[in-house]
């Protein structure tokens, strides 16, 4: 009855069952105290914000920023403020100021922390507020170090643990983006690794790409995200990296599509090599005090975009090529959708997050696309190598008798030199089977097999742990053993014992002409033939020695 594989199905469904009718009723009906964390909420504070010109502030606010003209919002505190209260708010790449009754309480970027650019990145800026605030005045003032379409959303009022409670969860979305994306590149590059050590230079050219891609859209999901804010002041270096990311991810893309694509791919090295030139004036206008990453922004959004439309029209010009140019195709609907409409809202909503959520979920869609390509190639390689080293085996081995045959013999003498240092004891054995031909006359050639493969069994107990046995044709064997100490002449009757255990166990006449030479290894052309020349003399000497018959 356990072997009845429905039993077993049924047993383990009841099993389950019980278990998951036990944890329900416990977890609803025990007896339970408070002890559940619970976590605070932000709020708006239950106040109205207003403009310059008094109007009500409707949120998000949208503001055409001009570079050093400041602009404000203006309100009154609640009456009553808890002690460890605080507000929270995006700095919109320009400087900030909080000011209460007439008191400035907290500023950020009014001094420029480094020698290069002014950028100083979109953060949150959390301010402490007191109780003796409650009731006062207070004003935000935003300083613009750009003309940039500033798209200001409402400020978030609670405890000093809620604030940042709030800030995680907003990026919530783009930690779970990460996450996977790390995942997919730990894979990507053990498998690089793989074939960089089959010394597959295709497959290593396109899992290098596809690995370089992720890492960079890794680095700017985490650097366009609010949290390293909770890690590092430095917020100009992180906004950096993330423009600079932007700037590059085009490169490994390109790249890949093409390792992928058979028609256009030298279209798409032209342009990945043409896209160094993005990251190339980001460094010099910054560094130069040029201009900033976020005042150039639009031509990595417009080569990004141009190569999104390129490799989407030759993905589905190549798309009946096969497996992975359809799966190339499904990867290029799904970014150039998501970076066409992350691009967007970027333009019309750059403060909600909207952009890089959009662009981070088709990050990891479109990631995960490749990914798949990828294991597809992965695949294919490790089967194609596979059927390769079947062969190879076969162009190498004897059929019958399982042993190497003369090919992998003249191979091994081809590449003594490259693999042995000069001055390697090489000692080659030859034997001629006898009888054999007067077997296969009288009793048949299966006779004649069976003694052929007795033959190679005696040959490889002998030689398996110091040497390797070939057939090298018809009734003729070697056997070769490279720098072991184990004299030739006990090898010689080990195989002489071998041959009288495999007569009493078969009842067989089985039998052998035998000899060897020795010779140090020395790099020339003449090595392999004498070597040859005298080990087969030794073995024609013992025939005649002994008077054995073919």
């Amino acid at each position: 009855m356990l072997q009845n594989k429905k039993f077993k199905r049924r047993v383990a469904t009841a099993i389950i069952l019980i278990m998951l009718a036990l944890s329900a009723y416990v977890f609803a009906g025990g007896n339970y105290e408070d002890t559940r964390i619970i976590h605070e909420k932000t709020s708006d504070g239950g106040i109205t914000w207003f403009t310059e010109d008094g109007a009500v502030a409707q949120f998000p606010l949208s503001v055409k920023g001009k570079k050093g003209q400041p602009f404000s919002i203006k309100s009154t505190l609640p009456t009553y403020i808890p002690d460890g209260w605080a507000m929270e708010f995006l700095s919109l790449y320009a400087a900030c100021e909080v000011e209460v009754g007439g008191e400035i309480i907290n500023s950020y970027a009014q001094e420029l922390p480094l020698p290069y650019g002014q950028l100083t990145g979109n953060i949150r800026v959390i301010t402490k507020l007191s109780p003796s605030m409650a009731g006062k005045d207070i004003t935000i003032t935003y300083i613009p170090y750009y003309n940039i379409h500033m798209d200001i959303s409402g400020v978030n009022f609670g405890s000093i643990a809620a604030v940042k409670y709030h800030i995680a969860t907003s990026n919530m979305v783009r930690m779970v983006v990460v996450v996977s994306l790390i995942i997919i590149l730990l894979i990507g590059i053990g498998l690089t690794v793989y074939q960089a050590r089959e010394k597959n230079e295709a497959g290593f050219s396109l899992f290098s790409n596809f690995c370089f891609f992720t890492m960079i859209v890794i680095l700017w999901v985490i650097c366009s995200s609010d949290m390293p804010q909770f890690y590092t002041n430095a917020n100009e270096g992180v906004a950096l990296i993330s423009f600079l990311s932007l700037a590059s991810v085009g490169i490994p893309y390109l790249g890949f599509c093409a390792q992928v694509l058979k028609r256009g791919s030298g279209v798409c090295e032209l342009l990945g090599i043409a896209g160094w030139i993005l990251p190339i004036i980001n460094i010099i206008g910054f560094c130069a005090n040029l201009f900033d990453p976020l005042e150039v922004l639009i031509l990595s959004h417009i080569y990004i975009g141009i190569a999104a439309v390129l490799t989407l029209v030759l993905a589905f010009l190549n798309h009946r090529g096969g497996a992975e140019a359809k799966i190339l195709l499904t990867a290029t609907i799904i970014i150039s959708l998501g970076f066409f409409v992350g691009v967007g809202f970027y333009y019309v909503a750059p403060s909600q997050g909207y952009a890089g959520t959009v662009v981070g979920l088709a990050m990891v869609a479109f990631v995960a696309t490749l990914f798949v390509l990828v294991l597809n190639r992965q695949i294919t390689y490790v089967r194609e190598r596979k059927y390769l080293d079947t062969y190879k085996e076969l162009a190498y081995r004897d059929m019958l008798t399982g042993l190497n045959n003369r090919a992998a013999f003249d191979k091994l003498f081809n590449e003594l030199p490259d693999k042995y240092d000069e001055g390697t004891e090489v000692t080659l054995f030859m034997f001629d089977l006898n009888n054999l031909k007067r077997v296969n006359d009288e009793l048949g050639h299966i006779e004649g097999d069976r003694l052929i493969k007795d033959m190679s069994d005696c040959l490889d107990k002998t030689f398996k742990n110091v040497g390797t046995a070939y057939r090298l044709g018809g009734d003729e064997f070697a056997a070769v053993v490279i720098g072991s100490r184990k004299n030739p002449d006990k090898l010689l009757r080990e195989f002489e014992s071998n041959v009288e255990y495999c007569n009493i166990i078969n009842k067989g006449k089985l039998s052998a002409a035998k000899g060897y030479y020795q010779k140090p290894l020395i790099n020339n052309a003449s090595f392999a033939r004498d070597l040859y020349r005298y080990a087969d003399q030794a073995m024609y000497a013992d025939k005649q020695r002994k008077n054995y018959k073919p």
